[in-house]
């Protein structure tokens, strides 16, 4: 009894020595679970991506990488054919990390999926009546645009959003849509 008693307490030290060097980084997992749902879209296993997606984003609900793991998440539901969630997931990225074009390319995608352009049009046409210096606007009027083909249309706004939009990574990015539209 005594000697089951000093294995128990040993090994129970032992845990508890171990338990306090042991540390997991969430971000860095959040990383990790984000590459399994990278393969797992890879190879067309579309549920276990998303599932893998939604542990990145739950490790890590505020961090920087947490845009591109809803992106992700976005693009698979946009390959399934669940516009809604791919919507509301381009939406969170967006407004996490307002200063990637592609975010703003895969919202336009989503809505074209949905059969829905003809209404964001409108919605960004009036925004655009109220404050005719939103940049914003003018890019998703642009993105929508060069999604339905309008080249003219698009370039146009692209072209108001240069003047209206910040010199930033945005801006940059829309330079060369533009050029590769040419």
């Amino acid at each position: 009894m005594i000697k089951c008693l000093k294995i128990f307490i040993s090994i129970l030290i032992l845990v508890l020595i171990q338990a306090e060097t042991f540390y997991i980084d969430p971000s860095e997992n959040a990383v990790n679970h984000n590459s399994y749902g990278l393969f797992y879209t890879k190879i067309g296993e579309f549920d276990a991506a998303i599932q893998e997606f939604k542990i990145a984003i739950a490790l890590s609900p505020q961090v920087g990488t947490t845009a591109s793991f809803y992106n992700n998440l976005g693009l698979v539901y946009l390959k399934i054919q669940r516009c809604d969630l791919a919507i509301k997931s381009f939406t969170i990225a967006i407004s996490m990390s307002p200063n990637f074009l592609d975010y703003y390319v895969n919202l336009v995608k989503a809505y074209n999926g949905k059969k829905s352009l003809g209404s964001l049009t409108k919605n960004y046409q009036k925004m655009l009546n109220k404050n005719n210096s939103d940049y914003i606007a003018w890019l998703m009027l642009g993105l929508i645009y060069k999604e339905q083909n309008k080249k003219t249309e698009a370039l146009r706004c692209f072209n108001e959003f240069k003047k209206q939009g910040p010199d930033e990574l945005l801006g940059t990015a829309v330079e060369s849509v533009i050029i590769n539209m040419h």
